[in-house]
């Protein structure tokens, strides 16, 4: 919603290339990007919407790794 149709566009170039791994004891999330470019522009870019939105949801971000 915080991003409207932009949205769709992100998720499609960004975050849908991302994998996770979710630990449900511990609350935090690992994500894995396919390359270093990914992983830094989502770090770059969308690391504090990340933070926000798990945050929203009980959960952490643990990672980004490539």
């Amino acid at each position: 919603k915080t991003f409207g149709e932009d949205g769709i566009a992100m998720d499609r170039n960004w975050f849908s290339k991302l994998t996770a791994e979710i630990n449900e004891e511990s609350m935090a999330i690992k994500l894995k990007a396919p390359s270093n470019f990914i992983k830094d522009w989502i770090e770059d870019n969308y690391q504090d919407n990340l933070d926000m939105g798990l945050k929203k949801y009980g959960f952490n971000l643990d990672s980004i790794s490539c």
